[in-house]
C-alpha cells in the first residue's frame, strides 16, 4: 500500500490525466462534430457585450448601459481576457481554462479530505467530482459557475482548520480570495456575515476582522467605481431583487417571459409604482418589494402552510430544477442528487458535531440553502457547494465500511 504522500501524488496525477482527457474528448467534439460550448441568455445579454466593450472602449460600462450592472463584473474581464489573447476561438479556450478550474476543484477536495477523512476518501470525492455529470456539463457552458466554485473552495481549503491556526496571512489570504469569488458571482456577499459571527462565537475576534477587512476591499473598490461612474453605489451587481422576484412564486420559475408583464401591472395598481428613475439599486428594490408583496399576498390568501410549502418545494427544487424545464435534463440531477446529498447531508451533520476545523464547511452548505431559499431554486445554482456535499458523502461511507472491516487501514 502506497504511503500518504506517495498516494497523494499519484492521485493528483490521476486528476491531471482525466482532466487532459476531458479537453481532449471536448477538442475532438468541436473539431470533428461541430459542438460548440453553451450560450445562454445572460451569457448573451450581459457577459459577452461587456466584455466586447471592454476591450473596445475600455469600460465595464457607463450611465447609458446601467443595465450591464445586473451582472458582477469577475466574469465579463475574465472573457475580456480571453477575447483579446485568442480572439479567433476564445469560447472554446474559456470551455479548456474552466476543467483546469475543475482540477483545481478536485485538488481542493483531495486536500481536505486528506485533512478530514483520509487520502483515500478525498481522492475518491476528486476523481468523482471531476466526472460527476452536472460539474462535466457546467463546464462546457459559457458561464462563471466553474470559476467562483474553484474560488470559493480554495477559500475553504484556507478557512476549514483549528482556531488556533487561523493566522493573518491565512485570513488575509482568504477574504481577498472570497471578495474575487463575490466579484465573480454575488452569491457569498454575505458568507462573510456567516463566518465572522462563527469566529466571534469561537472567541477568534482578530482573524474575523483581519478576514471581514480583507474580503471588504475588491468589494468597496468596485461599489467606489459605480458610485463614481455611475452615480449609484451598486455593491457587486443588482442582481439579487429579481432573483427574489422569481422565486417568490412557483411560476416565475420557468415562465418568467410570460408571467412578469401582469405581476408588475398588478403591482403598480397596488401602488408599487415603478422608479421614475432606474438606476440599478432602484430596479433592484422595486423588484424586491414586489417580491416580499407575492410573500405577503400569499400569507393572507392561503395561511402559513401555503408559505412553508412553497419553501419546502424549494428545498426540493433546487436539486434537480433547470430553467428549460428539460425532464431528461432534470432526471439526470435528480438521479446524481439522489445518490449523493442524503449521505453528504449525515456527513455534514457529523462534522459539525464532532470537528471544529470541518464547521465551516458545514456552514458555508448551511448559509448556500439558506441563500437559495429566497431566490429562484435551479439545481445550477446549487453547483458550488455540491463538492462539499460529496467529499462528506466519501468520508461517511469510507467510515461506514471502514467500521464494518470491509476496508483496510490506510
Amino acid at each position: 500500500m502506497l504511503k500518504p504522500a506517495a498516494a497523494t501524488v499519484t492521485i493528483r496525477l490521476w486528476l491531471l490525466g482525466i482532466t487532459l482527457g476531458k479537453i481532449s474528448v471536448f477538442l475532438v467534439l468541436v473539431s470533428f462534430l461541430h459542438v460548440h460550448p453553451f450560450v445562454g441568455d445572460n451569457t448573451k445579454d450581459y457577459f459577452i457585450p461587456i466584455a466586447e466593450r471592454i476591450n473596445s472602449q475600455g469600460s465595464f460600462n457607463d450611465i447609458d448601459s446601467r443595465d450591464y450592472s445586473s451582472v458582477p463584473p469577475g466574469y465579463p474581464f475574465f472573457l475580456a481576457g480571453i477575447y483579446r489573447l485568442a480572439p479567433r476561438s476564445p469560447l472554446i479556450i474559456v470551455v479548456c481554462l474552466q476543467f483546469l478550474a475543475d482540477l483545481l476543484i478536485g485538488v481542493a477536495l483531495l486536500r481536505l479530505g486528506s485533512r478530514f477523512g483520509g487520502v483515500r476518501a478525498g481522492g475518491v470525492a476528486a476523481v468523482l467530482w471531476l466526472l460527476f455529470p452536472p460539474a462535466l456539463v457546467i463546464s462546457t457552458w459559457i458561464t462563471p459557475e466553474t470559476l467562483f466554485d474553484a474560488c470559493v473552495m480554495w477559500v475553504l481549503v484556507l478557512l476549514s482548520v483549528h482556531d488556533v491556526d487561523l493566522r493573518s496571512l491565512r485570513m488575509v489570504s482568504a477574504g481577498l480570495l472570497l471578495g474575487l469569488a463575490t466579484l465573480i458571482r454575488s452569491n457569498t456577499l454575505f458568507l462573510p456575515v456567516a463566518f465572522v459571527a462563527y469566529w466571534f462565537w469561537r472567541r477568534s475576534y482578530s482573524a474575523a476582522m483581519v478576514f471581514a477587512l480583507a474580503f471588504v476591499l475588491p468589494i468597496g473598490a468596485w461599489t467606489v467605481r459605480n458610485r463614481v461612474v455611475l452615480g449609484d453605489p451598486i455593491v457587486v451587481s443588482t442582481s439579487f431583487g429579481s432573483a427574489f422576484m422569481q422565486g417568490s412564486d412557483d411560476k416565475f420559475y420557468q415562465h418568467k417571459a410570460t408571467e412578469y408583464p401582469a405581476l408588475m401591472r398588478g403591482a403598480e395598481a397596488a401602488g408599487l409604482t415603478r422608479p421614475t428613475v432606474e438606476t440599478g439599486s432602484n430596479m433592484n428594490r422595486w423588484m424586491f418589494r414586489i417580491g416580499m408583496r407575492n410573500y405577503r399576498l400569499r400569507l393572507e390568501k392561503q395561511g402559513i402552510f401555503a408559505v412553508l410549502g412553497h419553501f419546502g418545494r424549494k428545498l426540493g427544487y433546487m436539486w434537480f430544477l433547470t430553467e428549460s424545464g428539460n425532464l431528461r435534463e432534470e432526471a439526470v440531477l435528480s438521479l446524481c442528487s439522489l445518490v449523493v446529498v442524503p449521505l453528504g447531508f449525515w456527513g455534514l451533520w457529523t462534522w459539525w458535531l464532532t470537528g471544529e476545523a470541518q464547521r465551516i464547511l458545514v456552514i458555508t452548505v448551511a448559509f448556500w440553502i439558506g441563500i437559495h431559499l429566497l431566490v429562484v431554486p435551479v439545481a445550477r445554482y446549487m453547483v458550488p457547494v455540491l463538492p462539499v456535499i460529496l467529499l462528506a458523502a466519501c468520508i461517511r461511507v469510507e467510515t461506514l465500511l471502514s467500521r464494518k472491516g470491509l476496508l483496510p487501514d490506510e
